[in-house]
Order: structure tokens, then C-alpha cells, then sequence
């Protein structure tokens, strides 16, 4: 795999912006989507995983076949690989007992006439959850060794030093004597991909699951048995690593960089050193997320207005703050919009009961979290990022839509000055979103630089959207987004006309690029994020504080095969045009239109297990959609493109080489992720730093 040595500095910039000009070449899809791939070659997927995981480490450690110190194409990313393998096992062993209380639940209150997971509920998103886990076809016994060792115990260390390695060599990093410093002679990085916030959210999350890792190893030495932890469970949902049987239960310790390991010390003494040990990773954590929050005053309020793209701009900036409290303070969203449904009830009724249960129930959760996380700094920034970006797009998409207007002007003029002949029906005008946003002079849509990217990122943080005014401008862009996919087919063009460029040409001529960065994969993403937050959410109804006017979304249900038709309840008083139900499935129609586009078009020639422009990221829509919708045809082809990744993760010379062959975004990091994800915990699959 090696071929290049880190130079330690950027280019990622450049490059990137060159790259998704290149033609783009697919290989055929011949495989066959009524089966699944057999368990041996899903085994087989998993060695070449392995084997790549080997290289990988060796070329990190040695600097070679990455480029810096980002997430995107440094040693940051090798970083977050590490780290979302050893999430994943955690969280999938948490999905699966989820899953199997509610259906537990579920039988228990049939009965009594109780809905879905003891609520009285039979929401789409409620049953999602009643659905069984996907099945996996490969036993624990049959993954390969290499892979395998890479628990949280052996994988959180190696991400940590890598993710510390990155931040040494970013050219936009926190310097102790005067904070952020920008690069020489150029813009700063700020985004979670390439700068400094993703480096120190990752860090800021690898030493919140050591701590909880050493406080599971140290409760389990003490008592002197394995087993699951209720620090685990906070972390990550779910049981926790196992101590040592007997009276042998290992004790955690630290190193002075951080990384952790384990001590043969038992009992109390084991109990004490897992405690210390936490206790200072508990610390590390809790300094990295104020940093990465103070970030914000110091340099990201200081881009230009017009930077708000997901990789280079504000709402790149906006993931990593997003990607950090998910990680430190996994209910902290969950709250925020129940507070938001309470303030709108307040409103709306004079109650004062609501708003009193939402901060009660608040007030018993904080826990450990809120000493993580600091909330309140976290929610004042993300709502003034909101305020900022929406009114870049807002700007943008105002000045786009007066060029449209005045092109299709002009073409009417054309067409009625013909003599002797009845002027022609006008044409469909690609109608632009109202909120667009602009980078390198093009007004991009596509996930790295366009509509796509930020409106995901606004889509997660939605009590934040609600709280700045801003839900139903948002709500309508992603609704013109999906007009504008439906005009153009099944892919999405990489960006809207240029000034002065015909609107006539432009579904016909940007249907090229079918890739996370730029086409159908990014706004698989998007859409499927749209469903989740806007219909199974319930988050169709207006602005949070709109004095009455934040009435509830409509309530999704799902029937048949689980991707069929959604019909939904009324939405509130003034709660904008997301409520009906043709509205509603616009957004699963749109997905599923895009994932076929995917399907058919996704298996690119270059760099496979790259997850900004190759097959390892055309995959995670896929895998998207088979979350969304549980039809299993999803899953199939998910596992088709995980075979088809793993079996060219050696990059074999009739394939284009990817220029940093080790890295997350660009490289054979994202095809291990991907291929783990695919195979072994689909259901908590998501591509590292492009979903949440």
C-alpha cells in the first residue's frame, strides 16, 4: 500500500476541488440484489478488512500514505477508524438489547391494549424499533483474529494517539500562549473533516469512553467478575466491557499521553486504579469540549459570512460541536426538544406544567453527562451558527431566485416574439431552494460543499433551528431540495446553474457525478435525516417560540414491508406545509428514487474504499436506507457493495489509485469502516464524519 510520504502539511484543499472535476467512471453492476452475498464471501470481505487494518496501523506509524494531520486525509482519520470500531460494538450490543426490550414490552401490554414499546404508540419510529435486528451472517467465531482484538479496551488507545499524532501536525491548531493560530498565507481550517475541531472533538470523545471503560474494568475488578457497568451503559447505551473472572479483574491505568491499558491488579486495589484513571480521563474530556466551544468566539465567528460549507466552513465547524455532544451527551438533543414542545405548550396554553416536567425530567439526567458537556455554552453557540448560517443561504438563495425568475422572463420574451408561430408550453424551471449557499463562486448542492451538507447538519440539531426562528426556512430548503432531485431524476446535480448560464441546460448537463461529496449518495443522507427528524420525529410543526405557532409534526406510519406509504397526523397552529402526507413521504420517495440511482451507478473505478468519492461511501446510503425502511432488499445490496469494497481495498492496478491510499476519507480507512459496518452491525452503521 505504501507509496508516499506524509509531507505533514496541507494540499487537501486543492486537491479536493480538482477531483470531483475528473470524469467520473462506474464499473457495471452485475450482482444480484434478490440474494444475499453467501456467509464465505461475507468471511472473505472480512479478512481483506483485515488485512487492510494491518496496513493501515503500519503505514499511520510510519507517516506514509496520508497527508497531515486531518480527519479527512491524516492521521485524524486513522483516528476515527479506530474509534468507530470500537463505538460500534458497543452500540450494537446496546441496539440489539433495546430492541428486544420493546418487543418484550410490546407483548407484555398487547394485552392490555398498549402500544409500541409500553407507550400506547404505534408511530413509525416505535416501530422501527420492534423491528428484530438485522441478521448477521458471520458468527463471532468466524471473524478474522486481527479484526476481532480491536475491542474498545485495544482500539481507544490507538485512537487517541492518532487523533493527538493529527493535532501536532495540523497547520490550524490551538497554540497554549495565544489560542487558534491560522496557517501561513491561508485560510483557517476549522471543520470536523479538515481542521482542528474534529481532532479535539475526537479527542474529547476517545477520553470520555476511556473513562467509562476504566470505571466498568475498575467496578468489574472489584467485584471481581465481568460484566457491563452503568458507566458503560451512559457512554454508549449499552453493557460495558467485561472485567477478569474470579478475583482478578483488571484495573485501568493511564498513560502520560493518555492511552489506556490494563493492570493484573484486582480487587480494590484494581478498583482504585480504574477510578484514578477515569477520573483523569473524565478531566481530559470535559478540557477538550470547552476548547472546542471557545473555538468558536476565537476564530469560527470570524470566517466570512459566505463560508458555510460542511467540509471547509461553518457547518463543517457545526458537525464536530453536533459529533461531540453525541458522543459526551447523547440525550442532550433528545431534551432539548422536549423543552422546545414544552415552551411551544406554554405558549400556546399559558402552562406551566409542561416546561416544569421537561426541566424536571432535565435535571434527573444530567448525571455524569452534563460534567462532560457543557450544554448551555454548547446550545448558545449552535444557535447563533444556526442564525449565521441560515442567513448566508437566505442572502444566496434570494439572488438565485431572481436570476431564475429573470431567465425563464427572457426565455417567454423569446419564445412569444416568434412570428407565425403559437408560443410552446414554458418550461419546467428548475426552481432554486430558498436557503443556497456558494463556495469556489458555484452554488454547490451536493454534500461536501453544498445544501446538502448544511441542511444535514441544521437537520440534527433541529431544537436548535426551532429555538432560532429558523425551522420553517429550513424545512421549505430541504423540501426545495427534493423538488429540485425530482426534476433532474434519480441523481442530483453537483450544483445549480452559474450566473448567466442557461437554467434550460442544467438538468440535462450536471448529471455526472454519483458520490457522498457530489450527487444521489449525500442526498440519500439528507433525505433520510428529513424523515427521521421532520416526520418520525415529529418535527413538522413551526418554530419552537413562535408565540403558539410550534404545533407538533405529523406522526409517521409505516406499513407492509416497512418502506411503503407514510400517512400523518395534523400538525399544530400555523406549523407550515410538512404535515400532510404527501408531503411527509416526498421525503422516503426521494431517498428511495436516489438509492436506486446509487445501486446502479455506485460502484466507481476509483479509490473503493474511499468514502468522499468511492464505492465505501455509496454504500453507507444504502445502508441509510435499510435503517430507514428495514426492507431487506437494502441490506442485500449494502453487503453487495461491502464485498465489492473489501475485494479492491488492495487496489488492484486496473483500478484508480487513491492518491492517500491509508486515509479515512480518501483511502482504505473508510473501506474498513464500511465493510465492519456492513457485515457486522448494520444497524448501527453510519459513515464516520459524514452522518450522525
Amino acid at each position: 500500500m505504501s507509496r508516499r510520504v506524509d509531507s505533514g502539511g496541507g494540499g487537501q484543499h486543492q486537491h479536493h476541488h480538482q477531483h470531483q472535476h475528473q470524469p467520473q467512471r462506474c464499473l457495471p453492476n452485475s450482482y444480484d440484489d434478490r440474494t444475499s452475498p453467501t456467509p464465505a464471501q461475507q468471511r472473505d470481505a472480512l479478512a481483506s478488512a483485515a488485512v487492510a487494518l494491518r496496513q493501515i496501523k503500519a503505514s499511520a506509524l510510519a507517516h506514509q500514505d496520508l497527508e497531515g494531520g486531518s480527519v479527512y486525509v491524516g492521521t485524524g482519520g486513522v483516528g476515527l477508524m479506530y474509534y468507530h470500531l470500537a463505538s460500534r460494538q458497543w452500540l450494537a450490543s446496546a441496539d440489539r438489547s433495546r430492541r428486544a426490550a420493546a418487543r418484550a414490552m410490546r407483548q407484555s401490554d398487547a394485552g392490555g391494549g398498549g402500544g409500541a414499546a409500553g407507550t400506547g404508540d404505534d408511530s413509525a419510529a416505535s416501530l422501527l424499533l420492534l423491528a428484530p435486528p438485522a441478521p448477521v451472517d458471520v458468527p463471532a467465531a468466524d471473524v478474522p483474529r486481527y479484526l476481532a482484538k480491536h475491542t474498545p479496551a485495544h482500539a481507544l488507545p490507538l485512537a487517541l494517539k492518532f487523533a493527538r499524532d493529527g493535532e501536532s501536525v495540523m497547520p490550524r491548531r490551538r497554540s497554549s500562549s495565544s489560542g487558534p493560530r491560522p496557517e501561513a498565507g491561508g485560510a483557517p481550517r476549522v471543520t470536523f473533516a479538515e481542521g482542528w475541531s474534529g481532532l479535539v472533538a475526537l479527542e474529547a470523545a476517545v477520553q470520555a469512553a476511556s473513562a467509562a471503560l476504566l470505571e466498568a474494568k475498575g467496578d468489574a475488578g472489584a467485584a471481581g467478575a465481568g460484566g457491563g457497568t452503568v458507566a458503560a451503559a451512559k457512554k454508549w447505551g449499552g453493557g460495558g466491557g467485561g472485567g477478569g473472572g474470579g478475583g482478578g479483574g483488571g484495573g485501568g491505568t493511564l498513560s502520560r499521553r493518555g492511552s489506556i491499558g490494563t493492570s493484573g491488579g484486582g480487587g480494590d486495589g484494581g478498583a482504585g486504579a480504574g477510578a484514578g484513571a477515569g477520573a483523569a480521563a473524565a478531566s481530559g474530556a470535559q478540557r477538550s469540549a470547552r476548547a472546542l466551544l471557545t473555538y468558536y468566539a476565537e476564530v469560527v465567528r470570524r470566517l466570512p459570512a459566505d463560508e458555510c460549507e460542511l467540509l471547509y466552513g461553518r457547518a463543517g465547524y457545526f458537525y464536530s460541536v453536533l459529533w461531540a455532544q453525541r458522543e459526551l451527551d447523547p440525550a442532550a438533543a433528545e431534551e432539548a426538544e422536549a423543552e422546545a414542545e414544552a415552551a411551544a405548550a406554554e405558549a400556546a396554553d399559558d402552562a406551566e406544567a409542561p416546561r416544569a416536567a421537561a426541566a424536571a425530567g432535565r435535571d434527573d439526567q444530567q448525571g455524569d453527562a452534563l460534567a462532560l458537556w457543557p450544554r448551555a455554552d454548547a446550545e448558545r453557540v449552535s444557535r447563533e451558527l444556526v442564525r449565521d448560517i441560515v442567513a448566508a443561504g437566505r442572502a444566496e438563495g434570494a439572488e438565485a431566485a431572481a436570476e431564475s425568475a429573470a431567465e425563464a422572463e427572457a426565455a417567454a420574451a423569446a419564445r412569444s416574439g416568434q412570428s407565425g408561430l403559437a408560443p410552446p408550453p414554458p418550461p419546467s424551471w428548475p426552481a432554486p431552494p430558498p436557503l443556497v449557499w456558494r463556495w469556489h463562486g458555484k452554488r454547490y448542492l451536493g454534500a461536501a460543499h453544498g445544501g446538502c451538507g448544511v441542511l444535514y447538519a441544521l437537520l440534527c440539531s433541529w431544537p436548535s433551528v426551532r429555538a432560532a426562528g429558523c425551522a420553517a426556512e429550513v424545512r421549505a430548503a430541504v423540501n426545495g431540495m427534493a423538488a429540485l432531485q425530482r426534476q433532474a431524476g434519480g441523481n442530483l446535480p453537483s450544483s445549480l446553474p452559474d450566473a448567466g448560464a442557461s437554467w434550460a441546460a442544467w438538468a440535462g448537463g450536471g448529471d455526472r457525478l454519483v458520490q457522498w461529496c457530489h450527487g444521489a449518495p449525500g442526498f440519500v443522507l439528507l433525505m433520510a435525516k428529513a424523515q427521521e427528524v421532520l416526520v418520525l420525529g415529529g418535527g413538522g410543526g413551526g418554530d419552537g417560540n413562535g408565540g403558539g405557532n410550534g404545533g407538533g409534526g405529523g406522526e409517521g406510519r409505516i406499513g407492509g414491508n416497512g418502506c411503503g406509504s407514510v400517512d400523518t397526523g395534523g400538525g399544530g397552529n400555523n406549523g407550515g406545509g410538512n404535515n400532510d402526507a404527501a408531503a411527509s413521504s416526498a421525503y422516503l420517495a426521494a431517498a428511495l428514487r436516489a438509492g436506486e440511482a446509487v445501486w446502479a451507478r455506485g460502484l466507481l473505478a476509483k479509490a473503493p474504499g474511499s468514502l468522499c468519492h468511492g464505492a465505501a461511501g455509496n454504500g453507507y446510503a444504502l445502508l441509510a436506507l435499510w435503517r430507514l425502511t428495514r426492507d431487506e432488499l437494502w441490506l442485500r445490496r449494502t453487503r453487495w457493495f461491502a464485498v465489492h469494497v473489501a475485494a479492491r481495498l488492495p487496489e488492484a492496478e486496473q483500478y484508480d489509485l487513491a492518491d492517500r491510499p491509508a486515509s479515512l476519507f480518501e483511502g482504505a480507512a473508510g473501506g474498513v469502516c464500511f465493510v465492519a459496518d456492513a457485515i457486522l452491525w448494520p444497524d448501527v452503521g453510519r459513515m464516520p464524519g459524514g452522518e450522525l
